[in-house]
């Protein structure tokens, strides 16, 4: 087989490609992932993304794909049919969404879609019914509703209300804060009402600063 690119190995795995569609050859030589993506990357502990369809750009990245996860066996964890987008886990979740769209250069969203939380298992921990969710920190993920998602990962949420739902999809806080500064850190965070800025704990209740 004269395959078109061969990549560096990760984690023992290198994506090669042949006729547009992409799949991973082991340190032998062996194709242990069949080419049937039209996305790849190289592997981060055990996981990776992959997507299936959508328009190739010229600034690198695909538009308009379905998005999933596979592991270094090639079980697909997320099958990339439902998700617009995903990113990579961390600490044993990823972020997905459904609806997102970008511009044909892919640099510029259009429409933001809704957020939600999966697990390694790829089940739903927070069904994607959020205009932006963080990750996990102390067990609770701040999510936002009612803002305008930009797709800048240093400003990535502007306006709505902020709160935060817990791993059972149980609105612990409910998004109520015009800002809350970062995540929960030694079970407290800070946020803003209005011009009023104060500590929260996990419960919701004020604490000293």
């Amino acid at each position: 087989m004269n395959l078109h690119y061969i990549s560096h190995f990760t984690e023992g795995l290198a994506e090669v490609r042949l006729n547009g569609k992409r799949g991973f050859i082991n340190q032998q030589g062996n194709i242990v992932i069949d080419l049937k993506y039209d996305w790849t990357e190289g592997f981060l502990k055990g996981f990776t993304r992959v997507a299936i369809g959508g328009t190739h750009i010229e600034l690198g990245g695909i538009i308009g794909a379905k998005w999933g996860i596979i592991d270094n066996t090639g079980k697909e964890i997320v099958p990339p049919i439902k998700y617009d987008w995903l990113d990579n886990f961390v600490n044993g979740f990823a972020r997905v969404n459904i609806g997102v769209k970008t511009n044909e250069q892919g640099n510029v969203v259009i429409a933001g879609g809704k957020f939600g939380l999966i697990d390694t298992t790829g089940k739903e921990i927070v069904p994607p019914e959020y205009d932006y969710i963080f990750h996990f920190s102390e067990g609770l993920a701040k999510v936002n509703v009612g803002g305008t998602y930009t797709g800048n990962w240093l400003d990535p949420i502007r306006g709505g209300k902020f709160g935060f739902v817990n791993m059972k999809n149980e609105v612990v806080i409910s998004p109520q804060y015009d800002d809350i500064d970062g995540s929960f850190k030694g079970g407290r965070v800070r946020v803003r009402l209005g011009q009023e800025i104060f500590w929260i704990n996990t419960k919701g209740e004020s604490v000293e600063e």
